[in-house]
């Protein structure tokens, strides 16, 4: 069995390799090369840096208005929808979040 820990990082991976699913099948280009570059830097140094800050996403469900699930994981899932690409964790998250 996951722990809590265990199991929300699961997501957040499965988040980053979808959006470099997308990314190998769109046009696009990242500074990054490999998930496991970002992921790297995304444990290492962006998630200790902001552990104790509200992301804006957390303040506006607070506040009870609009977030900006769409210009993050909609775009995702949108250019997934696009190219072919299973975005169903980003779509997971999505829903969770407009509901």
């Amino acid at each position: 069995m996951h722990s809590e820990n265990e199991y929300t990082k699961e997501i957040m991976n499965n988040i980053i390799d979808e959006i470099f699913d997308v990314i190998a099948a769109s046009p696009y280009e990242t500074l990054w090369n490999t998930p496991d570059e970002y992921r790297k830097i995304f444990y290492t140094k962006l998630v200790p840096d902001t552990y104790n800050h509200y992301s804006s996403t957390h303040q506006d469900i607070k506040r009870k208005i609009e977030t900006e699930i769409d210009t993050l994981n909609g775009k995702v899932i949108e250019l997934g929808e696009k190219y072919g690409v299973d975005v169903s964790t980003n779509k997971l998250i999505y829903n969770l979040i407009k509901d």
